[in-house]
């Protein structure tokens, strides 16, 4: 019993150790991705940094099928094609009207 309770207190250390890592961008969008199929942040005022944690968190979506990200100020978007490398879910993407 004692075993279980300090296992689980390791994982809920290792959990806040891993959200302190995640980037402030990164964990505002994870929650405004989770579980939907469209996400539409056109006109947002995106940045390069949005666009980096955006592309991370398309590495493991499995759920969003269309992404707006139109009408922002992105001008770096390696971040999310490299998401995309093993994103097999997003079918639509717009990044019209960025920098």
């Amino acid at each position: 019993m004692e075993e279980q309770r300090l296992m689980m207190k390791a994982m809920q250390q290792d959990e806040v150790v891993n959200n302190k890592k995640k980037s402030a961008a990164y964990m505002k969008w994870e929650k405004e991705f989770d579980g939907k199929t469209e996400v539409n942040l056109k006109e947002k005022n995106l940045t390069d940094e949005d666009a980096l944690a955006i592309g991370e968190l398309l590495k493991t979506n499995n759920t969003l099928t269309e992404l707006r990200l139109d009408n922002n100020n992105i001008t770096d978007v390696q971040s999310i094609g490299d998401g995309l490398k093993t994103n097999n879910t997003l079918t639509r993407l717009d990044l019209g009207n960025n920098n």
